[in-house]
């Protein structure tokens, strides 16, 4: 195989799973001041031990200590909420599972990928 490598054809490539995320990662759609949760991947309660149905239509902040509910509300008044990334955040509850946290927009919902913080 001599043939030279052209990266360019990687944006051709089509993606094998839509509508899937790598397990590694958790994946929340936020809407609103209050950054109520309107969309949640189904691998949710393997991050924060807590159903879809729980979390949908709440605010995130809840889920999360008082210092990561007060940075997520703070980037996503941002105009480039993304600057911050990866946000250090703190699950609330016994656990206090850390994950790193990137922002980015997607129409009107702010994109809440976590995924956790490896030692």
């Amino acid at each position: 195989m001599n043939e030279a490598i052209d990266l360019t054809d990687c944006e051709n490539e089509p993606i094998t799973i839509p509508g899937s995320i790598q397990p590694h990662g958790l994946l929340l759609v936020l809407r609103g001041s209050g950054l109520t949760v309107v969309q949640v991947s189904s691998n949710l309660p393997l991050f924060l031990g807590v159903a879809p149905r729980e979390m949908l239509g709440q605010p995130v902040g809840q889920w999360f200590d008082e210092a990561s509910a007060h940075a997520l509300g703070e980037e996503s008044q941002s105009d480039n909420p993304g600057r911050a990334n990866p946000l250090l955040l703190t699950g609330r509850g016994t656990s206090g599972e850390r994950f790193d946290g990137i922002l980015h927009r997607s129409g009107s919902g702010l994109i809440l990928e976590l995924e956790r913080v490896q030692p």
